[in-house]
């Protein structure tokens, strides 16, 4: 991927608007300015609201908040505010607008040109819309970090190594997994996000490059690893107490910000990486070496052993996939024409 395609594909989560959150005119509960105030603190507190719209003479004219209704109050009309420009909100505002917006009032009206289409609320945040805002942000960052890795380390496996021990056994089996099944792509695909920003802060003509300290870096990953996990999983709150629109909108700045130096980042390219990957390519496993040659798994492993010592492109406890040199050795000396391929 192109340094330069990174910043266009966080822009795609702009194509989220405030008019695919809000809560539509005809669904919103309203209040007549007449109103008696202790039926509509009823009526709020049964349908769990904090804040409604007021009408005069059919149309929206402010808003009451739950907590301003007490038993003083005849009618709503007393308390209700009057909407002033703060409190409105274009329909095609984008999230990032939305977020500073929430941070300063609790309810917006949503203009559709000239008229009030309806409102948003902070808990809008946790509809679907804007979590696919923030996971297609993410995985901006996901991208720019695999590939800041790609570019930096000629032999992936030396990536791998900055992770701890359980990280990588991780990273190891889901790649071995991937081989089985023949749909591998290279190691660093099988970086978890949390893996990509270890990897980056344990190297510093990276980390030095994307931020102020790796301090501030370890401190954005973890930020950005648990909006991933509550983004995709709607079971968890996305927006609540833990993380509020103010603290949302600084989170957004700062991964844009790192989406745009990693975007700045220099391209160098390998001369030994293919086209697809970056690293050493790798070959088949012993394993699927001897099934090709027709010999025994043992044979071929102490060939390896004798000759090798060990597979030199991955340091593996266990056997893995093999340099094409190393490989192309093996079947050379396991040719079908041999006494030796028997």
């Amino acid at each position: 991927m192109k340094r330069s395609d990174l910043t266009s594909l966080s822009l795609l989560s702009d194509v989220v608007r405030v008019r695919h959150l809000q809560t539509e005119r005809a669904r919103l509960l309203m209040f007549d300015e007449v109103t008696e105030a202790s039926e509509a603190s009823r009526r709020l507190r049964t349908s769990g609201y904090d804040h409604a719209p007021t009408t005069r003479s059919g149309r929206i004219h402010g808003r009451v908040a739950l907590d301003r209704l007490d038993t003083t109050v005849a009618s709503i009309g007393e308390v209700a505010e009057p909407l002033g420009v703060g409190d409105f909100i274009a329909a095609d505002a984008r999230l990032r607008e939305l977020l500073s917006a929430l941070a300063a009032q609790p309810i917006l009206f949503v203009l559709d040109g000239r008229e009030i289409s309806g409102i948003v609320t902070p808990s809008d945040l946790n509809k679907q819309a804007a979590r696919a805002h923030f996971y297609v942000l993410v995985s901006a960052v996901e991208m720019g970090l695999s590939d800041a890795l790609r570019s930096t380390y000629r032999r992936q496996d030396r990536a791998l190594e900055l992770l701890t021990p359980d990280r990588r056994e991780r990273v190891k089996g889901r790649f071995e997994r991937d081989r089985r099944s023949d749909v591998e792509a290279d190691l660093i695909a099988e970086f978890e996000l949390i893996d990509l920003f270890t990897a980056v802060i344990r190297t510093p003509d990276l980390s030095d490059r994307l931020a102020s300290s790796r301090t501030a870096l370890s401190r954005l990953g973890g930020s950005a690893v648990a909006l991933r996990h509550d983004v995709m999983h709607p079971v968890r709150i996305f927006l609540g107490n833990h993380r509020t629109p103010g603290k949302v909108a600084s989170l957004e700045d700062r991964l844009r910000n790192l989406i745009e130096a990693l975007s700045r980042l220099p391209k160098r390219p390998s001369p030994a990486s293919g086209p697809g990957r970056i690293g050493p390519r790798l070959g088949p496993t012993p394993e699927q070496l001897a099934r090709e040659l027709g010999v025994s798994g043992l044979k071929v492993r102490n060939y390896l052993r004798h000759r090798h010592t060990r597979p030199p492109a991955l340091k593996w406890s266990r056997w893995g996939p093999l340099e094409p040199a190393v490989a192309a050795d093996v079947r050379k000396y396991f040719s079908r024409d041999s006494p030796r391929g028997a």
